[in-house]
């Protein structure tokens, strides 16, 4: 059985620990010393760096300062990628901005660190879902400032978040939350996310530009391509997952095509993986269908609504295929899922 959630981020491509130092030595830190202490190598442009080694240099940061909301504050110095940034500020709105800074954000961090969900009042931006909430408080709150501000810069006040949640305590008063994101701020949240209001999806971005647009995304496909990548299947999931949320088709050649890659050469590679493209699909799927069904979410979605959402042309399909997947139908299943998760953790005599 496939795991319901999805894998969080591990590790980013050291170019983005150099833009996290210069940020951090913004924010009043010492980033040389930081560099020492941590035995950070001068230049590692072609590694990919943990998550604990991003975690590590703002721990250290706030320990130099004695700011315990050093990521926050370190966020306001710091640049997204130029070149993804460049690329959603070229879109003709906030929502195609969106939808193409996350497909290439995925691409860049290799798994799920960041990803969309559409809701009545809009869309709520996820971050590090599967992180552990308490130790890596500071990386979290870092990336969740840095595209607040990122959103506001490129398309205006109207992409101010409505709503910011974090999955773990207050590092200071929560005034001092309120402040920053200048709306409401919750915490103990089952997922840290930022709340946007559908009123501001379809405002037009002034940068827009569909010739410099298409130019940067070939580009910026090339410079990705050019990154120590993650595993192949991480990727491909990635890209599977901001193909069904954003509701376009999901296609092997498009995926590849986005890759830089042949579908040939893509289906190749998952085959040394031992995968193929379509279990990957109906794995995520799989995992977005049992999501969507936890026992909070799930009086407020109908079966239609959910085939909708993860991509089938009518209920009937995705029941079908959730019964192929998991030999049960989906009725019995949710109705039974409670019982299921308490003997899955029951501990086993003997």
């Amino acid at each position: 059985m496939w795991k319901s959630e999805s894998e969080p981020f591990r590790d980013f491509p050291a170019i983005e620990l150099e833009r996290l130092l210069r940020a951090v030595g913004a924010a009043g830190a010492d980033s040389t010393a930081i560099r020492c202490a941590l035995g950070l190598p001068p230049d590692a442009a072609r590694a990919r760096v943990p998550v604990s080694v991003f975690n590590a240099v703002l721990l250290e940061a706030e320990s130099q300062t004695g700011d315990s909301l050093i990521g926050v504050h370190a966020a306001k110095h710091s640049t997204i990628n130029h070149l993804t940034r460049a690329l959603a500020a070229a879109q003709p709105t906030f929502r195609d901005g969106l939808r193409q800074f996350l497909e290439f954000q995925a691409l860049l961090f290799g798994t799920q660190g960041l990803t969309a969900r559409r809701e009545t009042p809009g869309v709520r931006l996820l971050f590090g879902r599967g992180l552990d909430a308490g130790a890596l408080r500071r990386v979290v709150e870092f990336y969740m400032c840095a595209v607040c501000r990122e959103a506001i810069e490129t398309v205006g006040p109207l992409a101010r978040p409505v709503e910011i949640r974090f999955a773990h305590a207050p590092a200071a008063d929560p005034s001092a939350y309120r402040a920053t994101f200048g709306c409401a701020v919750e915490f103990y949240a089952s997922n840290s996310a930022a709340l946007f209001s559908k009123d501001v999806l379809d405002v037009p971005i002034a940068t827009a530009n569909s010739a410099i647009a298409a130019e940067l995304r070939r580009h910026a496909k090339v410079q990705i391509g050019r990154l120590p990548s993650a595993e192949l299947s991480g990727r491909v999931t990635s890209a599977i997952e901001a193909a069904i949320l954003s509701r376009q088709r999901v296609e092997c050649t498009a995926v590849a095509r986005l890759l830089g890659m042949s579908t040939r050469t893509l289906q190749r590679r998952l085959g040394d993986e031992g995968l193929t493209f379509r279990g990957l699909v109906d794995r995520e799927r799989h995992r977005l269908i049992t999501r969507v069904m936890r026992p909070e979410l799930e009086r407020s979605v109908t079966v239609a609504e959910l085939a909708d959402l993860v991509g089938f042309d009518e209920p009937a399909s995705m029941c079908r295929a959730f019964k192929r997947w998991t030999g049960e139908p989906l009725s019995s299943w949710s109705t039974d899922r409670k019982k299921r998760e308490e003997s899955s953790v029951a501990p086993t005599s003997g």
